[in-house]
């Protein structure tokens, strides 16, 4: 699933606040691993990530819809 921040909230730390509550929540069901699927032009949703000690594991993702609505 996507989450967006829309333009003209950017900047007032939205995105931190809620990957930190994620990242908790995460946290507190026992998850042991996150991982996020970025498009490779949106360098400043990868800076965030880096910036909350996620890592690029430069791996290549696949898809194919089928009965999309």
């Amino acid at each position: 699933e996507e989450t967006v921040v829309l333009p003209w909230y950017r900047g007032h730390g939205i995105a931190r606040e809620l990957m930190h509550r994620a990242i908790e929540k995460a946290r507190d069901i026992g998850v042991t691993c996150v991982e996020l699927t970025v498009k490779e032009d949106k360098k400043y949703v990868h800076k965030l990530y880096e910036s909350l000690n996620f890592y690029n594991r430069t791996n290549c993702a696949f898809r194919l819809w089928i009965n999309k609505k």
